[in-house]
């Protein structure tokens, strides 16, 4: 995916992740954001950042193309693998036990103290 986009301009991408998941063939559409960080001018990064939910709704309402996930990526370190997609379609599920308890005050501070006036 990084050869594809641009690292002088922000861009969107849309991307079909046809993938096998617990013997069921799943193909969600993935929107990514790309940004450039200090490479382009302030305005289009502004232009892209703001017009990211309309052109949602748009692809939608006109193509008919429901969005499953969005991802916001920096150009110039593109690290999208399987392995990333997948956590993120089917992040690994979390035990509820505590991971830390917290321990147990001192018991005993020593004798009390009166307080005379």
């Amino acid at each position: 995916f990084g050869g594809h986009t641009s690292v002088e301009d922000p861009g969107y991408y849309l991307y079909r992740f046809n993938h096998e998941f617990q013997s069921q063939n799943f193909s969600p559409i993935l929107f990514i954001y790309s940004m450039t960080g200090y490479k382009c001018p302030i305005k289009k990064r502004m232009v892209f950042s703001s017009c990211k939910a309309g052109f949602i709704s748009r692809l939608k309402e006109i193509y008919g193309i429901a969005v499953e996930k969005m991802m916001e990526v920096q150009a110039e370190d593109v690290q999208l693998s399987e392995e990333v997609l997948l956590n993120e379609f089917h992040p690994p599920e979390v035990s509820d036990k505590p991971r830390f308890s917290k321990p147990k005050g001192p018991t005993n501070r020593g004798p009390r103290r009166l307080i005379k006036d």
